[in-house]
């Protein structure tokens, strides 16, 4: 087995016990907010937490796609534990993901350039955005129905 296996094996439990998909909720969330600040006025810049937020968003979202160059890349990342943990959080939250692309049924969004921008723009920290103003609507969309589908999740198992 690889040491990407061997880790996630390892963390899965800590991954369920620790509120690790909490704070992904919530990260999530946030990048939201910030999207539409963003949505509202282009030439606004984030302050350097709010890039960390997006940044963190933008690297998880596209661990989530298996489409994404990320994903297929992931073997050259998997010595790195902060990788492996991301990885672990991908795992869990990649159906809701996919859900949220069925549930929205636009089919722009299944495009491979709008995720990729996506992904761009949210790992630039949003100092580069690469989607327009109805795009960035979308993805907040995309991404809020995530938040929220982690958080019922959690309130169903009786986390919260």
């Amino acid at each position: 087995m690889g040491i990407l296996v061997d880790y996630i094996d390892t963390r899965k439990k800590e991954i369920f016990e620790e509120p690790e998909l909490f704070v992904a909720s919530t990260k999530l969330q946030y990048a939201v907010d910030i999207l539409e600040g963003l949505s509202k006025n282009r030439k606004l810049m984030p302050n350097e937490k709010e890039k960390e937020h997006l940044r963190w968003c933008g690297n998880l979202i596209e661990q989530v796609d298996w489409n994404s160059d990320a994903f297929r890349n992931r073997k050259e990342h998997e010595e790195n534990a902060r990788f492996c943990d991301m990885c672990c959080i991908a795992t869990s939250v990649r159906p809701y993901f996919y859900r949220e692309l069925i549930r929205i049924r636009n089919p722009s969004l299944l495009e491979r350039g709008f995720l990729d921008r996506l992904y761009f723009t949210l790992k630039s920290g949003g100092e580069e955005i690469m989607l327009t103003t109805e795009e960035l609507t979308q993805a907040r969309g995309l991404i809020q129905g995530i938040s929220k589908r982690l958080l019922e999740e959690f309130n169903r198992d009786g986390y919260v």
